[in-house]
């Protein structure tokens, strides 16, 4: 036996339908066709893809990582903290305030002076600034305005 048929045995080459990839089993192809009987041949790919298991976000995976070193309650405080531009939609009014606490689904604020405390007690006020932090945060069901340094 020469050299060149023992390399020859040793590294067959696959055919081209094999090169691009495994071929299915004979129960998964037994499973795709009773799919495509069932469901009709245009439906299948989509019918075969809802029953994989569907994909999780990482920022789920990252929010039960924060929950368990700061707790839900610093997470959700975090989270106003760093959305406040977003929250505010650029009002300067707003961005005066500062997120401080959390407890209890209340969020506490802190003004820079009485007349914006007065100012953000008035209900049209708190209502507004309630329904902008329901998008980053809907567990925060009140907000309680405290001067600054209190």
């Amino acid at each position: 036996m020469s050299a060149s048929d023992k390399t020859s045995h040793e590294n067959p080459v696959l055919p081209r339908s094999r090169a691009r990839g495994p071929f299915p089993t004979a129960t998964e192809r037994a499973r795709e066709d009773l799919v495509a009987d069932f469901f009709g041949v245009a439906q299948r790919p989509e019918t075969l893809a809802g029953m994989h298991p569907q994909a999780k976000r990482l920022t789920k995976f990252v929010d039960a990582f924060l929950d368990k070193l700061q707790g839900p309650k610093d997470r959700i405080l975090s989270t106003v903290q760093a959305h406040w531009v977003e929250i505010s939609h650029g009002d300067e009014s707003i961005l005066k305030l500062r997120a401080v606490h959390f407890a209890r689904n209340t969020l506490t604020l802190e003004v820079p002076d009485a007349t914006t405390l007065f100012v953000f007690r008035q209900p049209r006020l708190t209502n507004l600034l309630l329904s902008h932090l329901s998008e980053f945060a809907p567990e925060v069901r009140q907000l309680r305005m405290v001067m600054k340094g209190r």
